[in-house]
């Protein structure tokens, strides 16, 4: 039986269903604080702004895009955490309940503070990437057949993701390439895939039927980020106390993303961006390892004679690593214009279809959203679950 789809009026999603990955779904039974970024107080908060003043707007935003909030480490890395120290024996088992209780501990006493209160606190995401990874995920299931009890075809649903995370690339390269680059502005998408990676959810994008598109793509994700941090460094803010509060941080979840068969390292490359991403970790003297020493140490093991990166030819100086080349490559080989499906309705998006569409792949050949508003709808207003 498919989840209730509620309006998000009608919810308060926590910061656990914006900053969670692994695992997201089984700890969400465990928290309830109120999140200050939850999508329904963000479109209140729209719809109050297109009645103030444009200038005022602008400020408001511009002021709080790069505002760091803390977030609770996420229940998939205390999961692995705890593998990891129960593999070296170095603490004993511990049960589903104690580590939910240990997780909402972190989330009443942490979630959403701001980071300048708590600079000890490791695990921080700019505002913007905490709405941005919010939306990705509830697009994610918006494109989920299961959750609206119908069928479509086997990989619509990997499909509809891999759709999904090659928009959210093509944002991040708009971003880059914009003449006047905001940093933040770039950095808050790039950092939003290194949490999204992580997700659960994400995994099924590598299922689609087409292994050369895998192939090609995923080292994409990687090039992308180590030429954000060539980004970031060409700032001159790549070091220690940068202005990008969760430089090391999002270092660690890249460094540490790996997929079955090495599909996000690529084939035939002659730079891995994985020890490239070290490189720059070396070079900006952050300590990967203090950060999430149960990920970064057999990494750090592997690149342990990788130097830190040192300053780009004046020839490469607009794209260092040849990420646009990559990105201009995949075009032509696979489309990034693949804007729907291969049978359904328009887009995959399942909650943009029509009632009759959506009726015809139903089990029951019913609309499942018969009672949520056309408008919730097109605005992306309904919380599945």
């Amino acid at each position: 039986m498919p989840p209730k789809k509620r309006t998000l009026k009608e919810t308060n999603p926590n910061i656990e269903q914006q900053h969670s990955s692994k695992h997201r779904k089984s700890s969400e039974q465990n928290t309830g604080s109120e999140n200050q970024d939850d999508p329904a107080r963000v479109a209140e908060a729209d719809a109050e702004k297109q009645q103030a003043d444009p200038t005022e707007q602008n400020n408001e935003e511009e002021r709080k895009f790069d505002e760091y909030v803390c977030m609770p480490q996420p229940y998939w890395d205390m999961q692995e955490e705890r593998e990891h120290a129960l593999a070296d024996e170095n603490c004993d088992e511990t049960d589903e309940d104690e580590l939910h209780e240990a997780y909402k501990k972190q989330f009443d006493t942490l979630n959403g503070k701001p980071a300048a209160d708590l600079p000890e606190h490791k695990w921080v995401m700019m505002r913007q990437s905490v709405r941005m990874l919010n939306d990705w995920r509830n697009k994610g299931d918006y494109c989920c057949p299961d959750s609206f009890g119908m069928y479509v075809y086997n990989d619509f649903h990997a499909n509809g993701m891999f759709d999904l995370v090659e928009k959210a690339l093509r944002d991040f390269n708009a971003k880059w390439t914009k003449k006047n680059r905001n940093l933040h502005q770039m950095w808050a998408v790039i950092a939003m895939l290194g949490h999204w990676i992580h997700d659960s959810e994400f995994g099924i994008v590598s299922m689609i039927d087409d292994g050369d598109r895998c192939y090609e793509f995923f080292p994409l994700l990687g090039f992308a980020f180590i030429t954000a941090l060539e980004a970031v460094d060409t700032a001159g803010q790549l070091h220690e106390g940068s202005d990008i509060r969760d430089l090391g941080l999002v270092m660690s979840l890249f460094a540490d993303w790996r997929l079955e068969d090495g599909l996000a390292d690529g084939e035939d490359l002659e730079i891995s961006w994985r020890e490239t991403v070290v490189a720059y970790a070396k070079k900006a003297s952050i300590d990967l390892e203090a950060i999430r020493p149960h990920a970064m140490k057999p990494v750090l093991e592997d690149s342990k004679d990788v130097q830190p990166v040192r300053a780009a030819p004046k020839s490469k100086a607009a794209d260092r690593w040849g990420f646009k080349k990559m990105l201009t490559s995949y075009k032509k080989d696979q489309g990034l214009a693949r804007d729907a499906p291969f049978k359904g309705g328009p887009t995959f998006d399942i909650t943009k279809w029509t009632r009759a569409e959506r009726a015809q792949y139903a089990f029951d050949k019913k609309d499942p959203l018969a009672d949520i508003p056309i408008k919730e709808l097109k605005n992306d207003g309904i919380m599945l679950g």
